[in-house]
């Protein structure tokens, strides 16, 4: 689960790619967003909905070598570079993410009293998709 300022890329229901946050997702209507496809590693792939949980303690924020940066849940699952997804809590300092070849650079607790934290449903086949360039399993 991501915080709400986390960039996804999309097909529109018009054939465009457009870069979305959570945040303005949620401001779509499900009729509309049901037509969007989301970009995978194996392309672009339908999914579910959105998932909000609210009431989270904290959050981890992972730096990454070229300065971006994800928000996060400690169980939040992120591809390595081995093609293993493992949980967000557990990344250290120089691990290197599968796709876009980020780097962690730092990793730093948060506490959570005002962000509520997004996800994606059932994505098409593969379950994952890229959530600011890193690769993230979804929810089943």
């Amino acid at each position: 689960m991501v915080t709400g300022d986390t960039t996804l890329h999309f097909k529109t229901q018009y054939g465009y790619t457009a870069l979305r946050t959570f945040d303005e997702l949620k401001e779509i209507s499900q009729d509309i967003l049901s037509q969007y496809t989301v970009f995978t590693n194996q392309g672009y792939k339908h999914f579910g909905g959105i998932r909000i949980t609210h009431n989270v303690p904290d959050i981890l924020i992972i730096e990454f070598s070229d300065g971006s940066n994800l928000k996060c849940s400690h169980s939040h699952l992120i591809l390595v570079e081995n093609n293993q997804f493992i949980e967000a809590e557990k990344l250290k300092k120089g691990d290197l993410m599968a796709g876009f070849g980020l780097r962690v650079k730092s990793i730093n607790l948060i506490n959570n009293n005002v962000y509520p934290l997004y996800d994606l449903e059932n994505v098409e086949d593969i379950q994952s998709y890229y959530t600011n360039r890193v690769l993230s399993q979804s929810i089943k």
